[in-house]
């Protein structure tokens, strides 16, 4: 199931309620709602902009008398809202039920596609929740969807360049190696030209730097591990593109150098299990060389 922010996607979750029976309001105990991802509990994750997995929702509680879902959500113009969110299996009406005929639809295992809004800006932190209402009280089951950090145009410099060769992913900063050595933790890319006979453009990861030749990597350096995709440089560009689907398709191993060319799209993941793409924009070759990366990677 795939939304786009600019096509009114839908995003799909699956709601299981269970009604018990209590004989006074003021005994009956407020509803319980549990977000679960693949079998597990969760309050959050990480999705791309274009594509979500399903969500269940547990819901349980005696005479429930409102179900309403509200997703929070930043625009284009940088504004916060709140919304009611509408289904999309339900002729896009909204999740607003205050009548106990209503709320008996969604007893049972349902699919219920929530419609994000046109205007929610991508690569921004949205939060549903959902909120269920009885004579004991209100539950509101919350989760929300972790932000795509983006960051354009990071030029890394060769091992003789004066421009820093380290990158930390999670705050989209090019470090100097004096600096990377007393700070390494998150430093997940880093540049070089290396090998033999012939030394080529390379991406490396921190701890690797040593492997390749390069001055030895500090005590805390982390493994990040590269592998080349078949993403084309509009697919990195793309706001349709589906991010999951293509880290699901790229295995990421044990490699910690990759070699690169211009216009090429490179996966990795980090020592904190984190997912990127990086777009190689362009490459200027020797050891006082560079090159300039795009990378998106989960916060």
């Amino acid at each position: 199931m795939k939304f786009n922010f600019q096509n009114l996607g839908y995003l799909a979750f699956v709601s299981i309620l269970g009604l018990s029976s209590c004989s006074k309001d003021s005994e009956t105990p407020a509803p319980t709602e549990t977000f679960y991802l693949n079998g597990t509990t969760k309050t959050s994750a990480y999705f791309n902009d274009e594509e979500i997995a399903e969500f269940q929702l547990n819901l349980s509680g005696d005479g429930i008398s409102s179900l309403i879902g509200e997703i929070t959500y930043t625009d284009n113009g940088g504004a916060s809202k709140t919304v009611t969110v509408k289904d999309a299996n339900n002729g896009n009406a909204e999740i607003n039920y205050t009548k106990s005929s209503d709320i008996e639809d969604y007893k049972g295992t349902n699919i219920v596609s929530i419609l994000i809004p046109a205007d929610a800006k991508r690569a921004t932190e949205w939060t549903i929740n959902m909120k269920a209402k009885n004579g004991g009280g209100t539950t509101t089951a919350k989760f929300t969807g972790w932000v795509v950090n983006t960051w354009s145009a990071k030029l890394l410099g060769g091992q003789t360049a004066s421009a820093g060769s380290y990158f930390n992913s999670s705050v989209g900063e090019v470090l100097q190696g004096s600096v990377a050595s007393t700070a390494p933790a998150g430093v997940d890319i880093t540049y070089g030209y290396v090998g033999t006979p012939t030394a080529l453009p390379s991406l490396i990861s921190y701890k690797g730097r040593t492997a390749a030749g390069l001055a030895g990597a500090p005590a805390g350096a982390e493994s990040s591990y590269f592998v080349e995709t078949t993403l084309s440089e509009a697919d990195f560009a793309s706001d349709s593109k589906s991010w999951t689907a293509a880290l699901a398709n790229t295995a990421v191993g044990t490699t910690e150098l990759v070699k690169i060319a211009t216009g090429k799209v490179y996966a990795f993941k980090n020592a904190a299990g984190k997912s990127g793409l990086i777009h190689v924009s362009s490459i200027v070759d020797g050891f006082s060389g560079s090159v300039t990366i795009d990378v998106k990677a989960e916060k």
